[in-house]
């Protein structure tokens, strides 16, 4: 059975009703390096990804106000995972937290890597001693970093480790396993009633003979609701997924929300995003011709219904008669910057959603642009390009 371990950091939110989040639909494109994936072209993904903060730096940008920024599963290359904390030290304002997953690391590095930042990671710190005898030093780790530049502008960082165990979807080879984590984090803040978890990709939907991570988040938000009143308020799911709509996704949504078996109140107004990385994205091993990446969404319980539309850049649909809300994104290189409202239950008003879509960027000549309205509306698949007529 997987732990979670409960953190509690000062992170504060003056107002519940608007947090900014940005979600960076980035390519990653990797190939294989021994038993490790690794990006291409290293110095050009890191730099897409750097001139992301030139918007968060100019406060007349949306982005600016971002309370939480979200990066793709391996979408910072290893050699510059320790340069991107120093730019995050220097440029993030304080209660901003930012989530992204590094290429594939060896255990070696990845321990190394939770003795530096022991002094946030001690529970995880000895989770993983525990491991380091019996774990080769070269067996390959998929990493999510955590940061959060909290109220008193103290930058923490937090590492955790996928717990789903093959490299690959399908594959069981003994030499593609990846380390096993045993663990997930929990933020709760210490100034204000708000609770968060992220976790990589599979996850999600991972489970043995006994139990299932889903399960395990459910019933610690359960706890969370009986014990103080509150619930899982954010659960941010990064990817690097060639098949973002199997049904395993759906299926393992449709418990998550449908309190079919018993009631939930945990997670039952828990705002879930998958960020995925864009349709520019391949993987050496797998044949372009299978992969579907990008479709970041959001995903709200049927509690929040948002009626069915299609835009270039955005669906809104119920995952194939699922008892849920999803808006679903484009699959291109996009940035995606939307306001969350945690409040949204105490508002008398019914036509109050959870989700406003501020605005889309797009990369083109070396930098982000916000595409307006006419992209925005008037796309070829957009409703406002139907046929006329009858049809």
């Amino acid at each position: 059975m997987i732990g979670i371990i409960d953190k509690r950091v000062p992170l504060f939110f003056s107002n519940l009703s608007n947090i900014n989040l940005l979600a960076a639909q980035v390519p990653c494109q990797l190939k294989k390096k021994g038993f490790l994936y690794v990006s291409e072209k290293p110095k050009d993904k890191f730099e897409q990804i750097i001139k992301i903060f030139d918007k968060y730096d100019d406060k007349n940008c949306k982005i600016s106000n971002s309370n939480f920024i979200i990066f793709p599963e391996d979408s910072i290359p290893c050699e510059f995972v320790d340069r991107f904390i120093e730019i995050l030290d220097e440029k993030l304002d304080k209660n901003c937290v930012v989530i992204f997953g590094s290429e594939h690391l060896n255990f070696s590095n990845f321990y190394n890597y939770l003795t530096k930042f022991k002094q946030f990671n001690e529970e995880a710190y000895d989770i993983v001693s525990n491991d380091a005898n019996d774990t080769p030093s070269d067996k390959p780790v998929n990493l999510e970093f955590v940061i959060i530049k909290d109220n008193s502008e103290r930058l923490q960082v937090f590492i955790q480790a996928k717990t789903h165990p093959f490299s690959g979807e399908e594959s069981l080879d003994a030499n593609m396993d990846l380390y096993k984590s045993k663990y997930f984090y929990l933020f709760t803040s210490s100034m204000i009633p708000f609770n968060f978890m992220a976790l990589i990709c599979f996850d999600f939907v991972y489970r043995d003979n006994y139990w299932s991570n889903i399960y395990s988040i459910v019933k610690k938000a359960n706890e969370l609701y009986f014990t103080k009143r509150q619930d899982l308020d954010l659960l941010i799911v990064i990817e690097c997924n060639p098949k973002p709509e199997h049904r395993v996704f759906r299926d393992t949504l449709i418990g998550f929300y449908g309190e079919h078996l018993f009631k939930t109140p945990g997670t039952r107004d828990t705002i879930s995003i998958f960020v995925n990385s864009s349709d520019e994205s391949y993987l050496e091993t797998l044949d372009r011709k299978d992969c579907n990446f990008g479709y970041s969404h959001i995903v709200l319980s049927e509690n929040c219904k948002i009626p069915r539309l299609k835009f270039s850049e955005i669906d809104i649909d119920d995952f194939n008669n699922a008892p849920l809300s999803r808006i679903r994104f484009t699959s291109k290189t996009r940035l995606f910057h939307v306001k969350l409202d945690f409040l949204r239950d105490k508002d008398p008003r019914s036509s109050r959603v959870p989700v406003k879509v501020n605005g889309v960027y797009k990369y083109a000549n070396n930098q982000w642009n916000k595409m307006d309205s006419k992209e925005l509306l008037g796309g070829e698949e957009s409703i406002y390009n139907l046929p006329s007529g009858n049809e």
